[in-house]
């Protein structure tokens, strides 16, 4: 069975998905977020309406996306860009106080339809959580579990704590798609319980964002090689919603 898919296009405009192609194939032009609603590996999806755009090229020292990952920014559809300092050390993402994506490349999945890795999330209000180390922001057991397609949360942690637990986005909680990418919404940040949106009170967070995979290259008959939580590649980065910089 085709799954319901419906498909955003742009940031306001919604177009009908064509659900011509067989369940179990992704005829995507490569231009179009879809938003999954069905089965992940089962949905269908082609559309030619534009996708995120480039804003004019900002003067400040920036990129497009993370140094390590890969990842890239997306609000009211157009590309966020990632300013950096002049070491390149740090990562400052500037927002409006309103929801936003987070699109991670496609190529940290070997085999397009499996769920791992996972990007690992350790989010807080303080400054202090980019500066802890891998092992402690992720430990075994500490993932946080979402609804099965992703509630639009990230929970903020307490960065001084012994294993803060972190956000754990796999599977359907990536509930955006486009050419090349998998992607998450986000509305909320906040602690559990609720105790006020850190994106709606236009104040500053600090997240590292982390995926744990073998460091192989991704050839035919290369030997994967185990690579620890500290060796895993991480991006920390300063979320800014509405602040002038």
């Amino acid at each position: 069975m085709i799954p319901r898919l419906g498909i955003l296009c742009g940031t306001v405009a919604v177009c009908a998905p064509l659900l011509s192609q067989a369940a179990g194939s992704i005829d995507n032009s490569g231009s179009c977020v879809a938003i999954i609603q069905g089965n992940w590996n089962t949905a269908t999806v082609n559309c030619s309406e534009p996708g995120p755009v480039y804003p004019p090229e900002p003067r400040d020292n920036h990129v497009w996306e993370t140094p390590a990952l890969g990842i890239r920014f997306e609000q009211d559809g157009k590309w966020v860009p990632i300013y950096t300092t002049r070491d390149g050390k740090e990562l400052i993402v500037d927002l409006g106080p309103q929801p936003f994506v987070v699109w991670v490349p496609e190529d940290h999945w070997t085999d397009p339809d499996s769920d791992y890795p996972a990007l690992q999330v350790s989010a807080s209000w303080d400054l202090v959580v980019l500066g802890r180390a891998s092992r402690d922001l992720f430990a075994p057991g500490t993932g946080m579990a979402d609804t099965m397609r992703g509630s639009g949360q990230l929970v903020l942690t307490d960065a001084n704590e012994n294993d803060p637990g972190h956000n754990y986005i796999v599977g359907h909680r990536f509930n955006r798609k486009m050419r090349g990418w998998r992607g998450f919404y986000i509305s909320v940040i906040d602690t559990a319980p609720p105790a006020g949106n850190m994106i709606t009170a236009r104040v500053k967070g600090y997240a590292v964002f982390l995926m744990q995979e073998d460091d192989s290259p991704k050839l035919p008959g290369a030997r994967p090689r185990a690579v620890s939580i500290d060796e895993a590649p991480r991006d920390d980065v300063e979320l800014n919603f509405g602040s002038s910089r």
